[in-house]
């Protein structure tokens, strides 16, 4: 949020909202989730890309440039929001 008050933006001015997230899929999805959370405007477009593990970083980079180079008056915001979980397993004698 300081980085958005440095470059003099706000959070409604936001037209392009690119979600990164490797733990799998949520209903509403976690980008819904934060347009209402932050007070983003309702008509911001949703690039939600899942799924992709660690290469997610670089293919949401790669959304934003493309974002970038066909709109230069768009304010993109891109969240990587990587959580890993794992089971551990129980030894069952048989």
């Amino acid at each position: 949020m300081k980085n958005l008050s440095i470059a003099g933006v706000s959070f409604k001015d936001i037209t392009d909202i690119i979600l990164v997230n490797t733990t799998g899929l949520s209903t509403p999805s976690l980008d819904a989730l934060l347009i209402n959370f932050l007070r983003l405007n309702p008509n911001v477009y949703r690039y939600p890309l899942w799924g992709l593990g660690c290469a997610g970083g670089v293919r949401g980079l790669a959304k934003a440039n493309i974002i970038a180079k066909s709109n230069p008056e768009a304010i993109g915001l891109l969240i990587l929001s990587h959580r890993y979980f794992y089971q551990k397993q129980a030894a069952v004698r048989v």
